[in-house]
């Protein structure tokens, strides 16, 4: 017994180190990330409602997928250019017209202090549209993207200061084709102090008498947004959250399966697994083996 105890310490206290670790790998990489998928089919674009500091920008190279910013929905075709600002509460969806989520895509997120000049003068502001459609038909866009891309294919360590002129140009370029509106302050509080918090704590324990202390919200209030606004309840918004975060480490980890469950905050292996069969209709085993023979399931 006292064996057991003293392995369940230890191997809590490498899970502990892992996750600050990986954190601080992540929290560096974030001042710019790029991700590529044109070498590849059957990568899907999906993440559930959240929002962030950053800008995050999508350019469908083919396929389509279904996207939210602030509540208003778009569906992404192919050609088509998708960007967030900071704060906008977004998240991703497979398009139910596919049958299977055969995309290719440019993903790309960039931290403000990346492109300091650009957030300094459109701090508090948004697009008037989150999409430009049939971007190869604008020299300009489509010349921009295709040397962001370029300069990450051609080199192991991308040069910054080229990749910055780039994306202040690609930026430039949406804002000159989407006037800018005063990001909306009250109307749209409640939802986005639900995410944000929801976002920032879902690895640890979260019931709805947590959150109503902590927001100064009803819980019936809570409840209600969140089916109002998001489509699911309380515990599917944070099941989703928490399983989506679990691809991440399944995909880009050595971890084992148990561990990245309670890394994610699920308090044990049936919880965890019965969730992940919930979102993606595959165990999170089956899951990580596809990803290591390159198969993305829907």
């Amino acid at each position: 017994f006292i064996l057991y105890v003293k392995f369940e310490l230890l191997y809590k206290l490498v899970i502990l180190i892992f996750n600050r670790i990986f954190v601080h790998v992540v929290q560096k990489a974030y001042e710019f990330s790029f991700q590529d998928t044109g070498s590849h089919m059957g990568w899907e674009i999906y993440w559930p409602p959240h929002l962030h500091q950053h800008i995050e920008i999508v350019y469908m190279r083919s396929g389509s997928a279904r996207a939210s910013v602030e509540l208003d929905e778009y569906i992404l075709e192919e050609d088509d250019l998708f960007i967030t600002f900071p704060n906008q509460v977004h998240c991703y969806m497979n398009d139910d017209t596919q049958k299977a989520p055969d995309h290719s895509f440019v993903f790309m997120i960039v931290s403000p202090n990346f492109i300091p000049y650009f957030t300094d003068i459109y701090k508090g502001k948004i697009p008037s549209s989150a999409v430009i459609k049939n971007v190869s038909q604008d020299p300009k866009l489509s010349s921009i993207i295709k040397l962001i891309s370029d300069e990450h294919a051609e080199n192991s360590s991308p040069n910054t200061t080229v990749i910055k002129g780039l994306l202040y140009a690609l930026l430039g370029e949406f804002v000159a084709q989407n006037h800018l509106i005063d990001q909306p302050s009250s109307e749209k509080a409640p939802i986005k102090a639900i995410v944000k918090y929801c976002s920032e704590n879902y690895k640890r324990e979260l019931t709805l008498d947590i959150l109503e202390e902590e927001l100064f919200l009803s819980k019936y209030y809570i409840s209600h947004i969140l089916h109002d606004k998001l489509k699911m309840g309380f515990f599917d918004y944070i099941n989703y959250l928490r399983v989506s975060e679990a691809c991440n480490l399944l995909s880009n980890t050595n971890m084992p399966i148990a561990a990245v469950g309670e890394a994610v905050g699920f308090k044990s292996s049936r919880t965890f697994n019965r969730a992940f069969c919930t979102v993606h209709g595959i165990s999170p085993r089956k899951y990580k083996a596809d990803q290591a023979q390159g198969i993305i399931q829907k």
